[in-house]
Formats: structure tokens, sequence, C-alpha cells
């Protein structure tokens, strides 16, 4: 089990991937399997995370799918990158109560312009319209059939929110799972973070 909880940004990323290439080393040693096993030996992303950086989301993917075994997520509340992450991996599984919500992209660009076309803004301005457009374009294949990129892009111009239900009529998830927590994860892990520059400690159930 990796657990995605809070923000998606570089921190909470590498600790993702810091636990999966942990978890994936130890699938591929545990008792000598062979390597066909192995691979079918899945990981489950448990996602809380009301979504964050593009890049480090896309980066997150790139690596778990790398590891050549299934990664299912398991869908609590995933929305903006959360949502990109829970449509980019395998089985998508969410609670009955879960939430699923996506919205257009927003982001800031800076660089020169003017003089011949494209510019350096222009250019960056593509860039990053053309990643969005390969992310919807993702989501719809999931739907398998259910929506069309017009259709898709239409829900969530003024954002899309789903109930576990919800998500899975309009293709968006495959089936609502309930999960139980084991021994293993008892007690709390402590984070620290600043909000308008005053430093926060909290403590978070591993639950």
């Amino acid at each position: 089990l990796l657990v995605l909880s809070g923000e998606v940004n570089g921190n909470s990323v590498g600790e993702v991937i810091t636990k999966a290439k942990a978890l994936d080393a130890k699938l591929s040693g545990l008792l000598g399997l062979k390597e066909l096993v192995r691979a079918r030996t899945p990981l489950y992303l448990y996602l809380n995370t009301p979504g964050g950086g593009v890049t480090a989301g896309l980066n997150l993917r790139e690596v778990l799918k790398g590891l050549g075994r299934p990664v299912h997520v398991i869908v609590y509340f995933a929305a903006s990158m959360g949502f990109q992450l829970a449509q980019g991996l395998d089985n998508r599984y969410i609670l009955e109560s879960g939430v699923l919500m996506s919205h257009r992209a927003a982001g800031q660009f800076s660089g020169s312009f003017g003089g011949t076309n494209p510019s350096q803004l222009e250019q960056r301005v593509r860039f990053w319209t053309q990643i969005t457009k390969e992310l919807d374009e993702q989501t719809v294949r999931r739907t398998n059939g259910k929506q069309t990129l017009e259709s898709y892009q239409k829900a969530y111009a003024d954002e899309l929110w789903m109930t576990g239900q919800e998500a899975i009529n309009g293709g968006y998830a495959d089936s609502i799972v309930r999960v139980k927590c084991d021994k293993t994860l008892l007690g709390t892990t402590k984070h620290e973070t600043e909000l308008l520059g005053l430093p926060i400690a909290f403590e978070t159930d591993n639950c």
C-alpha cells in the first residue's frame, strides 16, 4: 500500500516514489518467485489529495508505471492532479463516499514575446496546452466510450464533482470498494508545513 495524502508536490511524490521502489524491490526478491509471478503482484495507491503540481504528478505516474507491475488506485478524495493520477494508472477503485473532481488547469506564464512567431511565451502556452489535451484524451479513453472529448471538457468547465457511484456511471472509476486498515497502519505520522509564513506542525492517523 502506498498513500498520497495532501498536496501533490515534490516532497509528497518523493515519499511515495521512495516507498514504491522499496516495495517493488521487496516483492522482486520475495521467496525467489519467477519474474512473471512477481510482475503480477500489484501495488495500491490510496489517494486523499486536493491535487497540486502537474509536473510532480506526471513524475509519479511515470515512475509507478515504470515498475513493470500493476499499480491500482483507491480513491477517498482525488481532485485536480489527483484525478489525473487516478486516470493514469491501472484499476480505479473508489470508496462509496469517495470523491473525484476534475477542472480546468490553471497556471501563470512569463516569457518574451513579439518579433517572429511563435514567441517564447507562445511556445510555453502551447506546451502546457498540449499536456492538458493529452491528459483529457487519456481520461476519455478510460471511460470506455461513455464520454467524448467534447462531453468531458464541457462537464469539467465549471468543475466536475462526483461521488463514488457517479464516477462509475460516468466512466471515471471502475468499481466501489470498502477498505479496512490492518495493524501495519496503526499510529500517526508527524508533518510540518507553512501557512502564510507561519510554521505548522500536525499529526495524521496512518489509516
